[in-house]
């Protein structure tokens, strides 16, 4: 069985790595895994699921987490892996919603920067201000990633 759920991650990837997130079904998915739709469904409600599975495990999830660390290093992690799978992350932005890749991004920066500001003068930060930085450095981190990768298709 987990088997089935690492060929399913597998498949996915590379099928975005090809093509729109939106014209992937799940059977595409299941017949290039040799797996049945019941299986797939074992693992994920949908191709949603299975998206949001992959960005947190085959990517934030590696992120090498240090004392110490602020944001940006953080950042420079996130640019480093997109820039190693371009493809995929050129499709992966494409998704919008909730298990979209900046839903999922900001959810990864917003508990990173939260840490950061925690740590910086062991004083409790202003939680007004910390949601406005938040808001308008992840949207434009995003932004700026996105612009990259629209200028290299």
């Amino acid at each position: 069985m987990l088997w089935d759920r690492k060929s399913l991650i597998k498949c996915m990837r590379n099928l975005m790595r090809r093509r729109s997130f939106s014209s992937i079904s799940i059977t595409d998915i299941c017949d290039l895994a040799g797996i049945s739709r019941r299986s797939f469904y074992r693992y994920y409600p949908d191709k949603y699921a299975l998206l949001e599975y992959i960005y947190d495990t085959c990517f934030f999830q590696k992120l090498d987490t240090y004392e110490g660390y602020n944001i940006w290093d953080y950042y420079r992690q996130i640019c480093t892996q997109m820039a190693n799978d371009p493809d995929f992350f050129r499709h992966a932005a494409e998704v919008d919603g909730q298990n979209g890749f900046y839903a999922c991004y900001a959810r990864l920066l917003h508990t990173l920067l939260e840490k950061d500001l925690a740590q910086t003068d062991g004083e409790e930060f202003d939680r007004k201000y910390f949601d406005i930085l938040f808001s308008h450095s992840t949207d434009a981190l995003f932004e700026i990633t996105k612009m990259s990768y629209a200028s290299r298709i």
